[in-house]
């Protein structure tokens, strides 16, 4: 469960990362058609109540695992497709760690959500922040949260 090769844990679900290296569904890139991203969005379709895909752009913790070129893209339009969000996790890889201020910029990648830590202090002191495209912050706003708690 814990290796990106599915699974369900809490309520939600985990997919196959894109690791062409050492693909966990036994595919070979570039012949695979990026079916790593197509599992997810077979995952979309067959759950039927996906709010969003969470994605670390470049994996961190399980080596340093960056997907093909098409790969965030195809996530991209796979959740436009479905309406579900896309949400970056760069915790690691945010504030210039990968050569561009986030990790979706090598792609061109314009994520739902983007949380981010670390880098954004250089970690001299804990902050975070979730950052949203204005149609959510609309919706978000509307919502009355007297305080937030991390």
């Amino acid at each position: 469960m814990g290796d990106g090769a599915g699974g369900k844990d809490s309520g939600g679900d985990f997919c196959s990362r894109g690791d062409c290296y050492k693909c966990p569904i036994g595919h070979t890139y570039p012949g695979c058609g990026i079916a790593c991203a197509e599992y997810i969005e077979h995952m979309i379709v067959n759950e039927s109540d996906v709010a969003a895909v969470i994605v670390e752009p470049v994996v961190g913790t399980n080596g340093v695992l960056v997907p093909p070129m098409e790969y965030m893209p195809r996530l991209r339009k796979i959740c436009d497709d479905h309406g579900v969000l896309l949400i970056a996790d760069e915790v690691m890889t945010g504030w210039c760690r990968t050569g561009k201020w986030f990790a979706v910029d090598h792609w061109g990648v314009a994520p739902d959500i983007l949380t981010t830590a670390k880098g954004i202090t250089n970690a001299a002191i804990p902050l975070g922040c979730a950052l949203q495209r204005r149609r959510l912050l609309r919706i978000s706003m509307s919502i009355s949260f007297p305080r937030s708690y991390v």
